[in-house]
Order: C-alpha cells, then sequence, then structure tokens
C-alpha cells in the first residue's frame, strides 16, 4: 500500500480542492445532518508571483430552513487554518491497493444572527445617562459622605480645572502672533516597542495575520535557508544525532526542540527558519571581541548572505546594545510562534534565552504573546486574541521605615 498520487489545489486551471466544513457551535452528527440547504461558495486563488503556496480565499454560506451560517460570520473571524498546514483526504482502491491524497479546504461557519435589544430596564437607563453624569454623582457621594482623602482629590482636581473659555482666547491671542512660515512640523520618531518587534498588525482580526513570516525574511531569504537546512537534516541519520548536536551546543533547547518536532515529517522552510533562530540566539550570546570577527562568530551552517543580513539588522558597527539584544530576543520569540503552531513551550525558551523571569516575560507581552497554562501545569507562550501589550515593571514591596 503507498501513494500513487497528490493532488494539489490552484495551478493554470485554479482547481479547487473538496471544502471540510465545520460549525462553530457543534459538529454536524450523521443523525442530525442538515435535509435541506441551499450552499453558495465563491473563491478567489491569489497572485502566485507574489505568495509561494496557492490556497484561495473562500466566502461560503449555507442556508438552512431556519437559519443561515456564512465563513464570514463575526463569530467565527478570528478562527482560520494555518496557512503552513495542509489537510489531504486520502482516497484508497480496494483493488490496487493504492492511495490517491487530495488537498483540501478547512472553514469554520458561524449563525448570522442579530441579538435582540435589551429588556433590563437599568441598562436601558445606563445607557441615557451620560459619562458626565454619573461623575457628578460619585463626586457628590464623596464630598458629602466620602473620606478627607477622596475629598482632597476632587479639590485638586477643581483647582487644576482651566476653564475652556479663558484657555481658547489665550490660544487664540497667541496664534496670531505666529507667522505660517515659521511653523514647522517636528516628525513623530517611533515608538520603542515598535522598532524592538518584527512588523505587526494589532488591528487585524485574524491571528494568522498578526505577524508574518514574508514581512521578516524575504523568498529568496528563506529559500536560501531552506537549502541549509535541507543539508542538516542530511547530515543526521536518525535522532540520535540531534541529541548529540544537542549536548555538544550546536543547538540551543528551543531549536532543537523545533527540529524534533520536524524529524520525521519536516518542513524544510520552518527547519531553515529555527536555523536563522539558533544564528539570533548565537548572536545574543557573542562577547564584543567575537563580534568584533564578524561572520565568522555566526553558525557556520548559515550562509554567508543570511549572516550578513543579520548583522545588518541587529547590530550597528559590529556592537549590541542591552535595546539590541532585547530585539534579537523578541524576533526569536515571534519566530518560534509563527513556525510551532503559534505555541512554544516556556522552558525550552527560557533556557535558551539568558533573561530573568520578569524581563522576559515583558519581552514576551511586548510581542503580543501570553503566557499560559495547561492542565497538567505546564507553561507556554501562546499567541492569541486578545494581545498583550508591554508594561513597564514596577518596584515590589513596600519602602522599610528608617528608625531612629
Amino acid at each position: 500500500m503507498s501513494v500513487s498520487n497528490v493532488s494539489h489545489q490552484g495551478g493554470p486551471s485554479q482547481k479547487i480542492g473538496p471544502i471540510l466544513v465545520n460549525f462553530e457551535h457543534a459538529g454536524v452528527t450523521p443523525e442530525a445532518a442538515l435535509e435541506q440547504f441551499q450552499a453558495k461558495l465563491s473563491y478567489t486563488f491569489p497572485d502566485t508571483t507574489k505568495v509561494r503556496k496557492s490556497r484561495p480565499e473562500l466566502d461560503l454560506s449555507l442556508q438552512t430552513d431556519h437559519i443561515k451560517y456564512s465563513n464570514k460570520a463575526p463569530s467565527v473571524q478570528g478562527i482560520r487554518p494555518s496557512p503552513y498546514l495542509s489537510t489531504y483526504l486520502a482516497i484508497k482502491n480496494k483493488i490496487t491497493g493504492q492511495i490517491r491524497l487530495v488537498e483540501t479546504n478547512s472553514v469554520t461557519v458561524g449563525a448570522l444572527v442579530k441579538t435582540p435589544k435589551t429588556t433590563n430596564l437599568q441598562l436601558l437607563n445606563e445607557e441615557e445617562v451620560g459619562e458626565g453624569t454619573r461623575t457628578k454623582k460619585k463626586k457628590h457621594l464623596v464630598k458629602e459622605f466620602g473620606a478627607t482623602r477622596g475629598q482632597r482629590v476632587y479639590e485638586q482636581a477643581d483647582r487644576m480645572t482651566v476653564d475652556q473659555g479663558q484657555l481658547e482666547a489665550k490660544l487664540g491671542e497667541a496664534a496670531g502672533k505666529v507667522e505660517e512660515a515659521h511653523i514647522e512640523i517636528p516628525e513623530v520618531e517611533d515608538d520603542t516597542i515598535t522598532r524592538m518587534i518584527p512588523p505587526c498588525n494589532r488591528q487585524t482580526k485574524n491571528l494568522i495575520d498578526v505577524y508574518k513570516l514574508e514581512d521578516i525574511l524575504s523568498d529568496e531569504q528563506r529559500e536560501v535557508l531552506s537549502e541549509s537546512a535541507q543539508n542538516v537534516l542530511d547530515s543526521f541519520s536518525d535522532i540520535s544525532d540531534l541529541d548529540i548536536a544537542m549536548r555538544s551546543k550546536k543547538f540551543s533547547p528551543l531549536v532543537g526542540q523545533i527540529i524534533r518536532d520536524q524529524f520525521h515529517k519536516p518542513d524544510v522552510e520552518f527547519v531553515g527558519v529555527a536555523l536563522y533562530i539558533q544564528g539570533l540566539v548565537t548572536l545574543m550570546y557573542a562577547r564584543p571581541q567575537m563580534l568584533r570577527q564578524g561572520l565568522k562568530c555566526l553558525p557556520p551552517f548559515l550562509p554567508n548572505a543570511i549572516k550578513t543580513h543579520i548583522f545588518k539588522t541587529f547590530t550597528e558597527n559590529n556592537q549590541m546594545s542591552p535595546s539590541s539584544r532585547d530585539k534579537v530576543i523578541c524576533y526569536i520569540i515571534v519566530l518560534s510562534l509563527l513556525i510551532s503552531n503559534f505555541s512554544v513551550k516556556l522552558l525550552a525558551l527560557s533556557k535558551s534565552i539568558n533573561k530573568k523571569a520578569d524581563v522576559l516575560k515583558q519581552l514576551i507581552h511586548a510581542t503580543g504573546a501570553t503566557i499560559v497554562k495547561d492542565d497538567e501545569e505546564r507553561h507556554s507562550v501562546s499567541l492569541k486574541f486578545p494581545l498583550t501589550s508591554f508594561e513597564a515593571a514596577r518596584p515590589s514591596g513596600r519602602r522599610k521605615r528608617r528608625t531612629m
């Protein structure tokens, strides 16, 4: 029994494979299958000159007797299949024993429903009462029955309040003395966190669009890394060779775990990105005298073009500042999430990055990821909605009172 043929989607004929439909609320059993429904489907294939893997954009709607489902429903907007994983339908010929694989599409549909308006009188009254009215009521209660400290807060706020009419008059008087030719709009500097993380789209509702591999590494760079990955995989006769390489510190625990997961059915592009991550880990631990050697301090399995790209992106005059090392860590976190289905073991990450736990947590939050714990008390770093944000560390503990 062997695979005789593999059918892919796309191509010149723009052929589409079977569509596997999942319902958001529950699975459909044969006993409860829909007896009557109407399906409408439209699809478009992306430009193959710009996208390496061709996967169609689907617009599916199902009209049943009492409700309509669609993959454009608001409840399923964040549910999309990973662009790096493919599902195949196996069709076996019982006579010849040959198996044919057909590439499929997975779609999750949700119900298109309109929520009824609330009849709760309390909620309706809160909608009618503005924010200013509630603030005035709270202020009145504090002044009448609140503690002295709370009353002082409102008194100080009243003293600091600026009369809007006087402010506009003063601004108009000052602006009238300024000539238009002397007005210059200063350039706004990029936010430090934005410069520290890869290109990020925090406005999207689709998880796979938050970070994109092609925004970090070009097609040519990923192609070169894939060739290096194939050479590295060919050098291993079995999984024990990988263990030996990890014990000899050739690979960090994080990269070793990624290669181990890809060992038996490798995606050479993902393994190539893992080699790039190893280059970043090596750069992060490099001492100043090693950095002065230039490209020689990076792993030998990386092509010179990739080494040059790493030095150009993360160093300045072959030197690294603390902010540059934080940038390297953020890129390591994002790249490892992209090739690990948006979840990485925290233990492997922390063993590969020599940072204090609170600092590492801040950098994880800067990328939008979060730390989660499963049922077996194991922690992992996961990218999911809502995205987290960077927060400066606050000093913990109370100040000790000095005694005379």
